[in-house]
């Protein structure tokens, strides 16, 4: 695996720390580590969509806004 870095992900008032791991072989980012705890504290479910705006370049800070899967 290639870097990795610490992210805090934001949604209202509370933050979440989470792992941003990046494989240069592969060419992709995922979340990691701290991942798991963010979508069962958020309520996320298989559907749902999460739109991430980064909104402190220094710190790595998202803002996350999540938009629920109707049936």
């Amino acid at each position: 695996m290639g870097d990795a870095a610490k992210v805090m992900l934001k949604v209202g008032k509370r933050t979440f720390p989470v792992r941003l791991e990046h494989d240069p072989r592969q060419k992709y980012h995922k979340l990691c580590f701290g991942w798991s705890y963010f979508m069962g504290q958020c309520k996320l479910n298989e559907g749902d969509v999460c739109n991430f705006e980064l909104v402190d370049e220094d710190r790595f800070i998202f803002q996350v806004r999540v938009a629920t899967c109707v049936d």
